[in-house]
């Protein structure tokens, strides 16, 4: 059905929860990023998850911010193309570092083989969803079938979408897909040339403005039990010649993640001094949304970066099967928890 409880208690007041200083200080508490002085810099390559959108002023914060600095590291930050690509250029060593759907994860080491785990998570519940202008006349998900749907060629919602179609009961053969870069999406949408298109919820902001219209969510979480959201990936070479590199990356990170969350609209100012064309309003709003799927009860005990390991074990048991993986993968295979 529709989406509307959590994108509007984000949008109408469970913002005022950034208060919760306590969380926040759990989520990113201290380790060696706050204080190393690192004799040398070591030099990184991270790409965002999916273009230059709020979502991903994180990064920018955690750098801004000295957090990279204070751990050592000089990252580079260029813009993703979708988890498949980035996992790509992980394994290729292109990247050290990038923003993966944990689904993704699973169905590129499974199906290609590709030498990639997550390392420290983002996102305790998946954003990938269906987005429609209400005009649009889809008011759930199996009214798609007929129409078109516009995403990335290459993103974890291209690769979970034939999954999402058998859990939601529709054909999704019968949807048709056009393949379209992300930073085209909005315009797409906007001149009518989709229906639909394949985004994050948190994307809603953005494509209200392109569309004029209200818009209307169908997450693939809601269809999909346990489907974890982005963590952060690095390669299997990477995990055994330096964990302790990669905790001082996903420290300084989750810290940057932690105080975007508090303060959205710093955030995006901070995203907008770096990045070209970024509008701030939208990606404040963009990090207001994201802010419950990022911090929960789990997160308040455990820290940001950690995650019920149950729920990937459970998401795996069926994996085979619901993702047409080629191989059963083990949860070792494809997640190694360095966040600290």
């Amino acid at each position: 059905m529709p989406y509307s409880r959590r994108v509007l208690l984000a949008l109408s007041g469970v913002v005022v929860a950034l208060g919760v200083g306590a969380c926040a200080t759990e989520g990113a508490e201290d380790t060696p990023a706050d204080d190393a002085e690192a004799d040398t810099v070591t030099e990184i390559s991270y790409a965002t998850s999916f273009g230059t959108f709020g979502r991903d002023a994180y990064v920018y914060v955690a750098d801004a911010h000295g957090h990279f600095e204070d751990a050592g590291l000089e990252v580079d930050i260029v813009p993703g193309g979708g988890s498949v690509d980035n996992a790509q250029l992980i394994a290729q060593g292109q990247l050290e570092f990038a923003p993966i759907d944990f689904a993704s994860t699973a169905i590129v080491r499974a199906n290609e083989e590709v030498p990639v785990k997550i390392v420290s998570f983002v996102h305790q519940d998946a954003l990938t969803a269906i987005l429609a202008p209400e005009g649009a006349g889809i008011e759930e998900p199996g009214e798609l079938e007929g129409r078109t749907l516009a995403g990335a060629p290459a993103g974890a919602d291209t690769l979970l979408f034939g999954p999402y179609a058998d859990a939601a009961g529709f054909d999704g053969d019968a949807v048709d897909f056009r393949p379209t870069e992300p930073p085209q999406l909005p315009q797409i949408l906007a001149g009518g040339e989709a229906d639909a298109v394949q985004q994050f919820v948190v994307g809603i902001p953005l494509f209200e403005q392109a569309t004029d219209d209200d818009i209307v969510a169908f997450p693939y979480a809601d269809h999909i039990p346990d489907l974890p959201g982005l963590g952060i990936a690095a390669s299997d070479d990477l995990i055994e010649e330096d964990p302790e590199l990669i905790t001082r990356f996903v420290t300084a990170l989750n810290h940057g993640l932690q105080e975007a969350l508090d303060d959205p609209e710093e955030a995006a100012t901070v995203m907008e001094e770096r990045v070209d064309e970024v509008d701030v309003d939208i990606a404040a709003r963009e990090l207001e949304i994201m802010r419950d799927y990022v911090v929960t009860d789990y997160t308040e005990e455990h820290g940001l970066g950690h995650i019920d390991e149950s729920r990937l074990e459970s998401l795996l048991d069926t994996a085979e099967e619901a993702f047409e993986l080629e191989q059963p993968v083990s949860l070792d295979e494809v997640y190694e928890p360095l966040a600290p």
